[in-house]
């Protein structure tokens, strides 16, 4: 839920980006992620989810199809949906093999 103050004090929004970017709203730093931080955004969107998707962590061997994904979404103007078909045509979530996964029959069951 959105707000603006908790405990009956004003939450403080301010602060500054590592990169040196002052913030002092949300809409600042909407503009940073839609202004000049835009690919770094679409980049760290794409390799969480590509992680997800792959049950592991990125490889040196991803970075190109993180490089396609990222150049799909910014040719899209972001959208989510560029980003979901974009790891799923992806060649690392295509050569996932079942191996890769583990086997939920596999799992201990706890008796009942």
């Amino acid at each position: 839920m959105f707000r603006t103050e908790e405990s009956g004090q004003r939450i403080d929004v301010s602060g500054e980006l590592v990169t040196g970017e002052t913030l002092e709203s949300v809409d600042d730093l909407k503009k940073v992620l839609v202004g000049e931080r835009r690919k770094d955004y679409y980049r760290c969107l794409t390799e969480k989810l590509l992680i997800y998707a792959l049950g592991r962590g990125l490889e040196y061997s991803d970075t190109e199809a993180v490089d396609q994904i990222v150049a799909r979404l910014e040719q899209d103007e972001g959208r989510a949906m560029s980003l979901v078909m974009g790891v799923i045509e992806s060649v690392p979530f295509q050569k996932c093999r079942a191996a890769d996964f583990p086997d939920p029959r596999s799992a201990t069951t706890v008796a009942q």
